[in-house]
C-alpha cells in the first residue's frame, strides 16, 4: 500500500501544480481513495486530492449556476429590502442582471460590458426592458481604454490579466469609464448593490468609485477573488482592509449565504469565490445576507 499511496500522492501533486490534467483515471482514483479507509496517511492524501481537484478543475464560480456561486441566494435575500439601483459591472451576457430583475422588479440595473462582441449579446437580451441601462464600456480607474485578453469560446473569462487558460486568446482594446463620473453624469446619488465580475480588474473598479465608497453612497458590493489575483498582485487582504477601513463588513458568499468575518491568513487561498462587502450602517442587509439567515 505504501508504494500505491506514494504514486497517488505524486499524481495529486502534479495536478495541483498544473503539471497534469484531470481525467477519468484521476476521478476514479479519488473515489476509490475515499472508500478505502480513514487512517492518517489516507486522510492526508484525500485532502491533497481534494485540493488538486479544485485547482485543476475550472473555477466553480466561473460559468457556474448562480445557485452554486451563492449569487442567486443573495438576490433573493435582498428582495424584501427594496433594491432600486444596481450596477452590473462585467455584465457578460446578462445572467446576473436577469436574476436581479426577477427578484427586484422596481430596480434599475446599469450594466457595463467592456468587450464589444459580448456587449451585443447583453444589449440584445434586454433591448425591450426599460429597467436596464446597457453600456458598451467597462468601469475602471480612468476614462479611456484598456487592453483585455479575450478567450475564444469563453467570453466570461475576458480579463486584463494574461491568465493561461487553455483556449486561444487575443487582445482587444476596450473602452472604460470611471464609476463616479458615470454616476454624476446620470444623476445617480447612491447605489444599493454593485456586482463586480471583472476577472482581476476589481482594484481598478474600486479606484473608479472614488469618494462614493468613503461617503457611504454604495450600500453593498460583490466582487470576486481567486487565482487571477496572483497575476494582478492584489490580495484578499488588500480588499478586506480597504473596505473595512471605509466602514464595510466583508464576507465570503456561498450557497448557504454570506459568512461575514474578520480577515484571516487562512482566507488567502486563491480559490475562486465571491465576496460581499456591506456597509456596517446597514445591519438589515447584513442580517438578510448572513449564512445564518435561511433563504
Amino acid at each position: 500500500m505504501t508504494d500505491d499511496l506514494a504514486g497517488l500522492r505524486r499524481r495529486a501533486l502534479a495536478l495541483a501544480l498544473g503539471d497534469a490534467a484531470p481525467d477519468a483515471d484521476f476521478e476514479n482514483a479519488a473515489r476509490a481513495l475515499a472508500a478505502r479507509g480513514d487512517n492518517g496517511e489516507l486522510a492526508d492524501l484525500a485532502r491533497l486530492f481534494g485540493r488538486a481537484a479544485r485547482l485543476a478543475s475550472p473555477p466553480p464560480a466561473k460559468g457556474a449556476p448562480l445557485e452554486i456561486s451563492g449569487e442567486a441566494r443573495i438576490v433573493r435575500a435582498l428582495a424584501p429590502l427594496g433594491i432600486r439601483m444596481a450596477f452590473d459591472i462585467g455584465a457578460n451576457r446578462g445572467n446576473w442582471t436577469a436574476a436581479a430583475l426577477a427578484h427586484w422588479p422596481d430596480c434599475a440595473v446599469h450594466g457595463f460590458e467592456v468587450v464589444p462582441d459580448t456587449f451585443k449579446h447583453y444589449a440584445g437580451r434586454f433591448a425591450n426592458d426599460a429597467r436596464v441601462h446597457a453600456n458598451p464600456f467597462g468601469l475602471a480607474h480612468v476614462d479611456g481604454e484598456i487592453d483585455v485578453n479575450v478567450y475564444a469560446g469563453f467570453d466570461e473569462l475576458a480579463s486584463i490579466a494574461p491568465f493561461p487558460h487553455a483556449a486561444p486568446s487575443r487582445v482587444v482594446r476596450c473602452p472604460v469609464r470611471r464609476a463616479d463620473g458615470y454616476a454624476a453624469a446620470n444623476g445617480i446619488a447612491r447605489i444599493d448593490y454593485a456586482k463586480i465580475d471583472v476577472e482581476g480588474a476589481e482594484h481598478l473598479v474600486f479606484d473608479g468609485f472614488g469618494a462614493m465608497l468613503g461617503e457611504g453612497r454604495i450600500d453593498a458590493l460583490q466582487f470576486e477573488y481567486g487565482r487571477v489575483n496572483i497575476l494582478t498582485h492584489r490580495l484578499l487582504i488588500d480588499f478586506h482592509f480597504m473596505l473595512t477601513n471605509l466602514g464595510y463588513r466583508v464576507g465570503k458568499a456561498g450557497p448557504s449565504g454570506v459568512r461575514f468575518a474578520d480577515y484571516s491568513l487562512a482566507d488567502e487561498d486563491f480559490e475562486n469565490a465571491n465576496y460581499v462587502a456591506v456597509r456596517a450602517a446597514r445591519p438589515d442587509m447584513i442580517a438578510a445576507l448572513s449564512a445564518e439567515a435561511p433563504r
